[in-house]
């Protein structure tokens, strides 16, 4: 993982786990993970694939991630997920990360669903951001 797809991982799950609309969602502290402990309770959040290039050309050194972010609920069909991920999408529009080194330049929604998965009782729920992260020189 390259130093500002690390660098936004790190401000987005302080930012997320700061967030007290997300805590009523997810708990407090919410359960927001990079790797999912053994009998984590439902629902939570997971930090998904983050796939990262170059961006920029010339004086401004830029890299473009596109950000998946996961829900996985057991609330009674997909009405819980598609709540929290409405909560999602109100928090990261728009949102100012600080990042060390690097500025957030751009935060945007591309897309999210919520799927059941083969259990027959977990909604997973995916959504996808774009970031424009701006190395400071």
């Amino acid at each position: 993982m390259s130093h500002a797809s690390w660098g936004l991982q790190k401000a987005l799950y302080a930012a997320l786990s700061a967030a007290p609309a997300l805590q009523a969602a997810l708990g407090d502290p919410p359960r927001i993970y990079d790797d999912v402990p053994a009998g984590a309770r439902f629902p939570y959040l997971t930090l998904g694939e983050m796939q990262e290039r170059e961006a920029g050309a010339g004086a401004t050194e830029a890299s473009e991630i596109l950000i998946t972010l996961h829900l996985w609920s057991r609330g009674g069909g997909r009405r819980e997920a598609r709540e929290i991920l409405s909560v999602l999408r109100a928090l990261m529009e728009g949102a100012t990360l600080p990042m060390e080194g690097q500025r957030l330049a751009n935060l945007t929604f591309q897309w999210s669903d919520a799927l059941l998965e083969s259990d027959g009782e977990t909604y997973h729920g995916l959504a996808r951001y774009r970031a424009l992260i701006e190395r400071n020189p």
